[in-house]
């Protein structure tokens, strides 16, 4: 650190105890950055079962889709989605459909009454929101429960990643 020599006193110290705090806040932010570049975990899709929604839910007798189940997710990679469906009538068919973040990653549709089990593996990323909805017609609707949210923890090989500091 070059010291100023026209400065004195406490003009000096004011000085060097700025430039301090600005040497701590650049190796703040430098140790942030590599905390943020380095999240070495992640998440696959399996049949651990981490969270549940058991609640059976029913969709409207129409065609307007109602939100049946909606959940943040905290990790990034890929999730399996485990539920039963079935439609409240067996003549008539019903839908169901995920979305993220209001995207479209998968759909079904079935005409059985009872309960079906059916999984989908989607890729998540942390912040987003997994939502489900179903709609049927006039004489049927769309009916979920047992809703599982499974996936394996998984950690990157630190042989991967090189950390250099000068």
């Amino acid at each position: 650190m070059a010291l100023d020599k026209k400065l004195s006193g406490n003009k000096l110290f004011a000085f060097e105890i700025n430039n301090i705090f600005k040497a701590i806040r650049q190796l703040y932010q430098s140790v942030f950055d590599i905390n943020k570049a380095l999240d070495l975990t992640g998440i696959a899709a399996s049949d651990m079962e981490r969270f549940a929604l058991n609640t059976e839910k029913a969709s409207s007798y129409n065609t307007t889709p109602v939100l049946l189940k909606k959940f943040k997710v905290y990790k990034t990679g890929t999730i399996r989605l485990k539920f039963d469906y079935k439609s409240s009538n067996q003549n008539y068919t019903a839908y169901l459909y995920g979305q993220i973040d209001g995207a479209s990653v998968f759909s079904d549709s079935f005409s059985n009454n009872v309960y079906q089990n059916i999984y989908h593996d989607i890729s998540v990323t942390n912040g987003d929101y997994v939502e489900i909805w179903g709609y049927g017609s006039t004489s049927t609707s769309a009916l979920i429960k047992n809703l599982k949210i499974c996936y394996d923890e998984t950690v990157v090989s630190g042989s991967d990643y090189k950390i250099i500091t000068d």
